[in-house]
Parts: C-alpha cells; structure tokens; sequence
C-alpha cells in the first residue's frame, strides 16, 4: 500500500467525491467511463463434437485499481491532452491563410468585404467545439458538443505536476 493506510476503493471514492464537489459534470464523465468496464473476451468451452467453439465479448467490472487507474487517466485527457490537443489545433487554424480560387472573378467591392473578413477572422478568438458521440448516439437534449478552451503552456505544466503528485500520492502494492 501506500504510505497512508487506505485501499485503492477508499482511495476512488474519495476522488469522485472531490471531483463531485468542485466539477460534478467532470465527477459524472469519470464515472462513466468506470461504469463501461472493460472488454474480455471469453470462449464458450462446451465439449460438444457438433458445435464449434464459440468466443464472444463481454464487459466486466474494473477492480477497484483499475477504476482508479482508469480514472487518473481521465483525468490526464482531460486536464492534459485536451488543453494540448486545443492549443496545437488553433494555432494551426490561426497560422493558415485564407484564400479565395479565383480572386479575378471578384468585383472591387467583394474584394473589400474579403479582405474586411479575413482580418476579422483573425482577430477574433478562434474556439473549438468537438462532438461527443456521433449524431446516432447523441442522446435527446444532452451534450452534443465540448468546447476545447486554449490555457497557457504554464497552466498545463503546472496540471502535470499536480497529476504526477496525486499518481505518487495512490500507489498500492499489490498482494
């Protein structure tokens, strides 16, 4: 264990309940993805000489260290990945330049409003949304879509530490 004397159950519990009382949409996204499970495989082992041996999947229940693990790594997606996947992403778009095909097919005055838009464009915060689910499995009236928010390279530093102390601070032994 480590060096406080708790399990990796207590452990998770006290993290949703953390995670419920400062973001309890991020607390409720973490419990889903611990309530999936994870996938086996199984095989039907029935000893019958005219059947085929069947395989087929199954979700199972994480142990209560594999939830835990599974949701420290939401937690680096979420406070980690996305901010960088976010921040590579925009400054990509803002670094593009905006063209038109045939730029002699346009009059004086759409050429103005082009370039009067072009240069809005930039200026303007450029935000990021991505869709959840695809449109089959969006469910009625819920979330369709997340917007990614650009944070400073500080700031994610900063979570990396802060996500590398809580892993130091669960570690268990086994057995």
């Amino acid at each position: 264990m480590s060096n406080l004397e708790y399990t990796a159950e207590a452990a998770l519990s006290e993290l949703i309940g953390r995670l419920k009382n400062r973001n309890e949409n991020l607390a409720l996204e973490i419990q889903s993805v611990i309530n999936e499970g994870k996938e086996i495989i199984e095989k039907d082992n029935t000893v019958n000489q005219r059947k085929k041996p069947h395989t087929y999947r199954k979700n199972v229940p994480y142990s209560h260290s594999e939830a835990l693990q599974m949701a420290l790594n939401a937690l680096e997606a979420y406070f980690i990945e996305q901010p960088l996947y976010a921040k590579v992403a925009i400054e990509n778009i803002s670094n593009t330049n905006l063209m038109v095909s045939n730029p002699k097919q346009l009059n004086s005055f759409a050429k103005y409003e082009l370039d009067k838009n072009i240069s809005e464009f930039k200026e303007d915060k450029i935000s990021i949304e991505i869709e959840i689910q695809t449109e089959t499995q969006m469910p009625q009236g819920g979330k369709e879509t997340v917007e990614l928010k650009l944070y400073s390279q500080e700031l994610i530093e900063e979570q990396k530490k802060n996500l590398e102390k809580l892993r130091d601070s669960i570690r268990f032994k086994e057995g």
